[in-house]
């Protein structure tokens, strides 16, 4: 699930999440819009059930972070410049 979330500054209980995602969770799993889902899913009967406890998890994401990191990528977003793109129609 995606969403946004001000946890402000410090306030993640993993290190591995960088400073730009600890200050606005955009894309990290959130446990209560899983829940929101999975209710509305078995309720509309498009899941027969809902999943496991341990379905839901966030240490994939947390672990590519730590990885890219590692790989000496730019997780922070620390060298972002602005650059000027040219739209065309028909994608060409």
């Amino acid at each position: 699930m995606v969403a946004a979330m001000d946890h402000g500054e410090g306030s993640s209980p993993r290190r591995a999440i960088p400073k730009w995602l600890r200050t606005t969770l955009w894309f990290v799993a959130v446990q209560a819009l899983w829940d929101q889902t999975v209710n509305i899913a078995v309720t509309e009967g498009i899941l027969q059930a809902a999943p496991s406890s341990d379905a839901f998890t966030r240490d994939l994401v947390e672990k590519v972070l730590e990885d890219l990191e590692e790989e000496g990528l730019d997780i922070n977003g620390n060298n972002w410049q602005r650059r000027t793109v040219t739209l065309h129609p028909g994608g060409n």
